[in-house]
């Protein structure tokens, strides 16, 4: 794993979410009540960013169909894997998790690990 340098801990307040740019990769950095997460921001169904949605608690729904996962956890709260219509079948999958990666404070900055 590498580590990554992210963010100030301050610029995210409690309660909010932000997606930045690491290790080639796009990655989600949630503020719980003081306590930092991160995920891949990309929802693992149609590659939706996750920073454009909402941040409830330790929820983060998708904005785009609608799935939340618990950003402490790593899980897949609800999947709603379907699109109604005629591409149903095409879209439709089974439930899946974003990746969650190791996250902390170090001397006031948020740091990721990531593979």
């Amino acid at each position: 794993m590498e580590r990554f340098e992210i963010v100030p801990a301050d610029s995210i307040a409690p309660g909010s979410m932000a997606a930045f740019d690491a290790g080639g990769r796009r990655v989600l950095v949630c503020n719980v009540a003081g306590e930092f997460h991160s995920v891949d921001e990309l929802c693992p169904h149609l590659a939706i960013p996750l920073g454009q949605g909402r941040i409830d608690g330790t929820q983060v729904t998708c904005p785009g169909h609608g799935s939340v996962f618990d950003v402490v956890s790593g899980e897949c709260v609800r999947w709603i894997g379907r699109k109604p219509g005629l591409l149903a079948k095409v879209l439709s999958s089974a439930p899946s998790s974003p990746v969650k990666h190791p996250t902390q404070v170090i001397d006031g900055i948020v740091h990721v690990d990531l593979p």
